[in-house]
Parts: C-alpha cells; structure tokens; sequence
C-alpha cells in the first residue's frame, strides 16, 4: 500500500468531506481515507496494482477539486457586488447590494448542490 497526501484548495469546510469520501470510495484500491478540511487536504492509502495516483486524482477534479496550492486564489462566480460603509461616532454601517439569484451559488463550491424540491 502506497500512501498519498493530496492539497485540494476547494475543500474548507464540512460540507465537502460526503462528496469527496464517496468518490473515493468508489474507486478500487483505495483504503483508509482522512480527510481535512481545515487544512484542504485528503490523505489515503491505494493499492498499486490496482489504483494509480492519477486517477485519483483524476476522479477527485471530475467532481470540482483539483489538487493544487491552497493559496491560489478560486475565480469567482459573478461580479462583486458594490458596498458602503460609513462610520458614525463608535458604529459602523453597511450597505451592500447583493447580487440577484441565478439559481447557482454565489461562490464556486464544489460540496454545495442545490436541494430537490419535492413537487406538489
């Protein structure tokens, strides 16, 4: 068994662990899967004659997380929104005009998927 350490600046927070633990674990060969959001990174063990570390790899960017360095900065989604602040003696207000909903995320998320709504 062979021991792989892959930085996958798309996965921060929780919500990515599911999709990033089910595509590995189906591919064949591979074994105990760690993975760390906090520090964007997936550690496991495959087997050689059976998995290569590129297709690993491979199978991971088909889902939207491709190994590279964690700070690079991800494209947005959209235009950024203009923003205000005034400051009042001790406060601090904001006026932000948000961006209108297109029916995607407003950031590139890989783990974040629209919900099905049941219909009526």
């Amino acid at each position: 068994m062979e021991r792989l350490t892959l930085t996958l600046p798309a996965l921060y927070g929780d919500h990515h662990v599911a999709p990033v633990g089910r595509a590995l674990s189906a591919l064949d060969g591979v074994a105990e899967v760690v993975i760390h959001p906090a520090a964007h990174s997936v550690s496991l063990q495959f087997d050689p004659s059976r998995q290569t570390a590129a297709t690993i790899e491979s199978a991971l960017a088909s889902i939207g997380y491709t190994a590279g360095d964690p700070e690079r900065a991800l494209p947005a989604a959209g235009p950024a929104a203009p923003r205000h602040t005034a400051a009042l003696a001790g406060t601090m207000s904001f006026a932000h005009e948000a961006p209108r909903w297109e029916g995607r995320p407003l950031w590139p998320c890989p783990g974040f998927d629209r919900a099905p709504i049941p219909e009526d």
